[in-house]
């Protein structure tokens, strides 16, 4: 495992070669261009202008066996490829050429593909996750957070973007990062695919070197908002917590890797006392996930439970995370080892597999500029104990500073207080 993974291969625009472990007659290839530092009236042109470049594409490459993907992420616009190593070269140069000249004449896709987008939309849109996602955004702290924005339009406001808005999208482009997935006995090709690349994307704008300031969508205090759906059942309730990770900074990687074998302990181990307390009122699991960006963090926990045992299930959560904060009952060394040895193990599948390798090097790349991988967990394992995880709980998990949404049936239970539940009985 400790061969050469990966390797940047040219600096303008970005391109890495990623090393996969099994050899096969596949090259991956993602374009991932940045759409976060552009103003939001553009940024809502995204998800449409990556859908007509995949059908302009395809369109372009129908006569050949290469695989054309795309998808908008809260920063990204990214384009896939899957090309064959015998005819690598000569598509990679085929669907280059798009890019360095873009027809923005096809009204006739555009019609397409803006319908496709519309559709695709109105599936969605009444999916619990879709619901919760919509409401957060508009809840106070994240209204002017440009992470929860992107993407985030409606129908309307799909109607009303012509050909020309995504075409002055495209010209405000940053220079993508190039990722070229190749096993190592390909390696040639990659520097020979590098020019070309080099060629049409080097033109572009390079990204702005800023971040965004977060500091406005602190959460200060305790605030809640709810959700009426009709997607659960009357008598359930989902709990949203959301607490601020803005005290754990991006760039510490040990705090960072330390909350998420934290998280992990707290509410994916059968063995502790939160699990068993709460799977005796119901509640079959808590979901977690741990998001930073460079200015700021933030610790999602989910949960649904009988809307009877709502209070008492938030009681409880509170209890055992407050006894987490001084005790070692779950937070102790042995377990702690034996969460950064699955984290090691499950990387060693990782590693196993083509797609998901690429995957995972690519999203560290961008995201970490740097792979976290058994080396890095090495290096640092020591430094994690319990009263580091200890000092984090105690950070992360405060009861004044956190967001709650309540998502209920239509019929809202009656006798629930929701003011009462946080500010009364959790504080």
């Amino acid at each position: 495992m400790f061969k050469q993974d990966y390797q940047q291969v040219s600096h303008k625009p970005k391109i890495f070669w990623i090393n996969l472990s099994q050899r096969s007659n596949e090259i991956f290839c993602d374009f991932v261009f940045s759409h976060l530092y552009l103003k939001p009236k553009d940024r809502k042109c995204a998800h449409l202008l990556e859908h007509y470049l995949v059908a302009l594409l395809k369109e372009q490459c129908s006569n050949s066996s290469v695989e054309i993907k795309g998808f908008v992420d809260a920063e990204s616009i990214v384009i896939h490829f899957g090309f064959r190593v015998k005819t690598f070269l000569n598509d990679l140069s085929q669907c280059l050429s798009l890019f360095s000249q873009c027809n923005f004449q096809r009204h006739d896709i555009f019609s397409s593909e803006k319908r496709a987008v519309i559709n695709e939309f109105v599936e969605n849109q009444d999916k619990l996750s879709n619901q919760i996602g919509h409401r957060i955004i508009n809840a106070k702290p994240f209204q002017n957070c440009p992470y929860f924005q992107s993407g985030v339009y409606s129908i309307q406001t799909i109607k009303k973007i012509g050909l020309q808005d995504i075409q002055n999208l495209y010209r405000q482009l940053y220079q993508p990062v190039c990722f070229i997935g190749a096993h190592q006995f390909h390696k040639r090709l990659v520097f020979k695919g590098r020019n070309p690349i080099s060629r049409v994307f080097g033109r572009f704008p390079s990204i702005p070197v800023k971040g965004h300031d977060f500091q406005h969508c602190k959460i200060n205090q305790f605030q809640f908002e709810t959700l009426c759906t009709k997607n659960i059942p009357a008598n359930k309730i989902y709990g949203l917590f959301i607490f601020p990770t803005f005290e754990i900074k991006k760039e510490n990687l040990i705090q960072r890797i330390s909350l998420n074998i934290l998280c992990s302990l707290l509410f994916e181990n059968s063995r502790n006392t939160l699990f068993k307390r709460l799977r005796k009122e119901g509640v079959y699991s808590i979901y977690y996930a741990n998001q930073f960006f460079h200015h700021a963090g933030f610790t999602f926990i989910l949960f649904l439970s009988d809307a009877s045992k709502f209070l008492k299930t938030c009681q409880i959560f509170k209890e055992e995370i407050e006894f987490n904060k001084h005790n070692s009952s779950i937070i102790n060394e042995k377990e702690i080892r034996r969460s950064i040895k699955e984290i090691q193990q499950s990387q060693k599948i990782i590693w196993k597999d083509n797609q998901k390798k690429f995957n995972f090097i690519k999203e560290n790349l961008l995201t970490e500029k740097r792979v976290i991988d058994q080396r890095i967990y090495a290096s640092i394992s020591h430094q994690i104990d319990s009263q580091l995880l200890k000092e984090i709980t105690k950070k992360v998990f405060d009861w004044h500073q956190f967001f709650v949404l309540l998502v209920f049936n239509n019929n809202k239970p009656k006798k629930l207080d929701i003011y009462k539940i946080f500010k009364d009985r959790l504080n």
